[in-house]
């Protein structure tokens, strides 16, 4: 039986919003890809690897690197910081900018973003995550099924803490909902109720 679990913090993107453990960061009416720019240069991430990365794995490094900016985890094997991600399109957004390319002269560039796991390596090596790492397609967000994969790693006892959450966008919208879970208290348990929560939170500009 899984012990209490918690969210340490929260990252939501969303309408344009990036919202951390409930307080608004960034505010902008861009496109997602001038959005993902625009916020990376705002919070000064330092990242030069970022700007050669599709659209995914620059939202992955945007939200990762700003869920993880206030939370010290170096005391934690690398080898027992895994990523549990779920989405409803698989890497379809890249699979399109790849498949106007074929009729052509195909891109390896965007060859190598067609598949949803790359995502969690460039997540892994940003924050130094050596562990678990799976990402699975839902129809939707599904915070029961998120905490149903989650929870068995805990019990197996493989890992000490998780980003676990759902990452989806497209052109005009995002929706990515990212939190960092441990066994060690926090400030919110992680079950489903509370991912709905986060997820379905109004924030307003303050």
């Amino acid at each position: 039986m899984t012990e209490d679990l918690y969210i340490h913090h929260s990252v939501r993107i969303h309408q344009g919003k990036i919202v951390l453990d409930g307080v608004i960061l960034f505010e902008s009416k861009l496109s997602t890809a001038d959005l993902a720019l625009s916020a990376y240069e705002h919070f000064a991430l330092r990242y030069p690897k970022f700007y050669k990365m599709d659209l995914m794995g620059k939202l992955g490094i945007l939200s990762s690197s700003l869920l993880m900016q206030h939370e010290s985890i170096v005391e934690v094997d690398d080898y027992r910081k895994g990523i549990i991600l779920q989405n409803s399109q698989s890497s379809l957004f890249a699979d399109r900018l790849y498949q106007k390319t074929i009729y052509e002269l195909p891109s390896p560039a965007l060859f190598v973003y067609t598949l949803p796991n790359i995502v969690l390596g460039e997540i892994a090596i940003r924050n130094g995550f050596k562990g678990e790492n799976t990402f699975f397609i839902e129809q939707m967000f599904n915070p029961g099924r998120l905490c149903q994969c989650v929870n068995p790693i805990f019990d197996m006892d493989i890992a000490d803490c998780l980003i676990a959450g759902y990452f989806d966008f497209n052109h005009q919208e995002q929706d990515i909902l990212l939190c960092l879970v441990s066994r060690s208290y926090g400030p919110q348990s992680f079950n489903p109720d509370t991912l709905r929560k986060l997820y379905h939170q109004q924030v307003e500009a303050t």
